[in-house]
């Protein structure tokens, strides 16, 4: 069988053009701009916007109920290449926590090719050992890895951002530390949160993957290190993708029932 040797040269090829292939073009093409461009939401710069304004109008609603305030709605344009986001920042006074409502998109000759919305829930201390909780409904895996003074937890099975909230707080009862908590775009920007979002929620999260050895310092802000490309293209090939992704649910849903096991069931609202 003279053409079984050329039949796997042909398959190793393939193999190797999938799996390095994309890591070499992230490596060599993708920057992320420490001059990102943030503006406020403006409806009729973003595709199929009102998809977006359905979403936050019942987020300020939801969160309204729980206690948290909104501070404002931004579009992050530029942050990631091909991809856009909207966000939603809010605060709760009384507890010092921040939250945020999201929805990022990626874009394909001008076409929106997948969207995800989701809640996260944050609460910052003054601890070196425990420095934040954070709670989510996102439904996709980070591309970077958690920091280890972090307790970060997603329920992309929760779809109630009341209810995410109650899990949060369980949460919170089982992890915190019993430090000062910090609601930094008060404490430190004066309720800035343009600002605060530039310099904590992203810059600082850009900052912090040079330690973990995903980027590095370029002449515009960040790039991936080879280790970095290699680690965050993987993530979104199959069969990765899906092994990860229905590992994440699977977590989700199993915190939950141990959460419910622990507390009882969610409170009615």
């Amino acid at each position: 069988m003279p053409e079984i040797p050329g039949i796997l040269v042909t398959v190793a090829v393939i193999t190797i053009a999938y799996f390095f292939g994309p890591p070499i073009l992230i490596y060599r093409t993708q920057r992320f701009r420490r001059n990102m461009n943030l503006l406020e939401f403006d409806p009729e710069t973003i595709p199929t916007s009102r998809i977006i304004e359905v979403y936050f109008d019942d987020a300020i609603e939801e969160m309204e109920k729980i206690g948290f305030e909104c501070l404002g709605e931004y579009a992050l344009p530029d942050v990631v290449p091909n991809a856009c986001a909207v966000v939603q920042l809010h605060r709760n006074v009384r507890t010092r926590e921040s939250a945020m409502v999201s929805t990022v998109w990626g874009v394909a000759d001008g076409i929106v090719q997948q969207r995800i919305q989701y809640v996260e829930f944050v609460c910052r201390f003054q601890n070196d050992k425990l420095r934040m909780i954070q709670t989510s409904s996102i439904s996709r895996c980070s591309s970077f890895p958690d920091r280890r003074d972090e307790v970060n937890s997603r329920l992309p099975h929760v779809k109630s951002t009341i209810d995410l909230y109650h899990y949060h707080e369980r949460l919170m009862q089982r992890h915190d530390p019993g430090t000062k908590r910090e609601l930094r775009v008060d404490d430190e920007f004066h309720g800035d949160a343009m600002e605060f979002l530039r310099q904590v929620v992203l810059v600082e999260c850009f900052d912090a993957q040079i330690e973990t050895g995903y980027l590095q310092p370029c002449d515009v802000g960040w790039r991936p290190t080879i280790y970095g490309a290699i680690m965050m293209t993987w993530k979104e090939l199959w069969p990765m993708k899906a092994v990860l992704t229905a590992r994440l649910h699977a977590r989700g849903r199993r915190l939950a029932v141990d959460l419910d096991n622990e507390f009882g069931p969610l409170p009615k609202w």
